[in-house]
C-alpha cells in the first residue's frame, strides 16, 4: 500500500472547449450612504460573488478619500477612544485605512486586524527587525531611534501596521 493521492481521470484535467471563459458578475450596487461628523461614511453596498448565489448587503465605513476602514462599529471606535481624525494607508499604494492620526494627543496609530499600537514624539521609531527584541518586549519599545517629530512618529506606524498586516 502505497502514500499516494489516486490519480484522477484525465476528464478533470481537460479545461473545457479548451480555454477559460471568466464568468460574469454584476456589478457591486451601492444603496445608501450615511456620512459622520467623526469623519467617515458608512456605505451598504449590494455585492454578487458570484452570478448564481444571492448578492450580499454589506456594510463598511470609509475614509473620506475611499480607504476602506472595516466594520462601522470599528470606525466609530476608533474615532470615539482614539479620535482619529486623519486615516491613511501604510504603503501609499492600498486601499485599506491602518494608519490615523489623534489630533488631541499628537499620536500616530498603527494596526491591523490583529493589533494596534500608538507612536509619539519621545518613543522610539518602530523596528520589525529589532535585535534588542525578544517575545516579550513591546511594540513600542522595538527600536533605538528616538522619535523627534510628528513625521518620525508618522513612519512609526507605517512601519508597524506593515509589520502586522
Amino acid at each position: 500500500m502505497t502514500n499516494q493521492a489516486p490519480a484522477l481521470p484525465s476528464s478533470l484535467l481537460d479545461e473545457p472547449d479548451g480555454e477559460y471563459v471568466p464568468v460574469e458578475v454584476p456589478p457591486d450596487e451601492l444603496l445608501d450612504v450615511r456620512f459622520y461628523k467623526a469623519g467617515y461614511e458608512v456605505r451598504t453596498e449590494r455585492r454578487w460573488h458570484h452570478p448564481d448565489d444571492p448578492p450580499t448587503v454589506m456594510r463598511s465605513a470609509y475614509s473620506p478619500t475611499g480607504l476602506y476602514i472595516g466594520q462601522p462599529s470599528f470606525a466609530a471606535k476608533m474615532t470615539k477612544q482614539r479620535l482619529i481624525v486623519s486615516w491613511h494607508n501604510a504603503s501609499g499604494t492600498g486601499n485599506v485605512a491602518n494608519v490615523g492620526y489623534e489630533l488631541a494627543r499628537k499620536v500616530w496609530h498603527g494596526w491591523s486586524h490583529r493589533a494596534i499600537c500608538s507612536f509619539k514624539v519621545g518613543g522610539v521609531i518602530f523596528e520589525e527587525d529589532f535585535e534588542g527584541a525578544d517575545d516579550h518586549t513591546p511594540f513600542i519599545a522595538h527600536g533605538d531611534q528616538p522619535i523627534k517629530t510628528l513625521a518620525d512618529a508618522f513612519q512609526s506606524a507605517r512601519n508597524f501596521a506593515m509589520y502586522v498586516g
